[in-house]
């Protein structure tokens, strides 16, 4: 049974709400015993979650800082890695069948949590996540969107013409499968057409991309 057949999600984490609606709406296919990376796992409890819904996947969760539970508790049904989100030698080339990153991509490299300084932050942590997908594997991610592209010392905002030039520039071997629009929160997972209008708080969108079948890594 696919998670989507399964996953249940009331509560208000935006991030949160929108993979619930990203999922069932593009039926995601997060299938028993598969391989899964959330980049950025710290202040939420999306991955206990993921396990309690589907125990036999195989669940990593990386951060830049030390694991920091939500509800005080250690890592529960999946393994806690400490690291940078563009550093490819952190996992094995082809580790994981699906690489998730919710409400994370717009704040890597702007060093708002510590992290390293890096201009390329973010489009360096897609091309990470590419080198660490399977053949067929799957990406997933949301980044706050509206019309014109911004950036602040917490987080970017992205254009819909930016999220396809800049994040996925460097990644040869994964392209776009799906792309939805939301409203923010309190709303978010409520779809509508592409913002053509600046709103605060920002719209968000959500990206499925997959890695094609025949890359292959060195």
């Amino acid at each position: 049974m696919s998670l989507h057949e399964r996953w249940t999600y009331e509560q208000d984490d935006p991030a949160i709400m929108l993979f619930t609606a990203a999922l069932k709406a593009w039926q995601l296919p997060i299938l028993p015993g598969q391989s899964v990376l959330e980049i950025g796992c710290n202040e939420s409890d999306f991955l206990p979650r993921l396990a309690k819904a589907d125990p036999s996947l195989k669940l990593t969760g990386m951060d830049w800082r030390p694991l920091q539970r939500p509800d005080g508790h250690g890592p529960e049904g999946f393994t806690f890695v400490q690291g940078c989100a563009w550093d490819a030698d952190l996992f094995q080339a082809e580790s994981f069948d699906w690489v998730l990153m919710l409400g994370a991509l717009e704040h890597f490299g702007l060093g708002y949590y510590g992290d390293p300084k890096n201009d390329a932050g973010d489009y360096e942590a897609v091309q990470a996540a590419e080198h660490w997908l399977k053949p067929g594997g799957h990406l997933y991610f949301d980044v706050p969107c509206n019309p014109e592209s911004a950036e602040t010392r917490h987080f970017r905002t992205y254009s819909p013409g930016d999220i396809g030039q800049r994040l996925f520039m460097l990644a040869g071997s994964t392209s776009e499968v799906a792309r939805g629009y939301s409203l923010p929160e309190p709303t978010a997972g409520t779809w509508i057409p592409q913002p053509t209008i600046h709103r605060v708080p920002y719209h968000f969108c959500a990206i499925w991309a997959s890695k094609d079948v025949d890359a292959r890594h060195a």
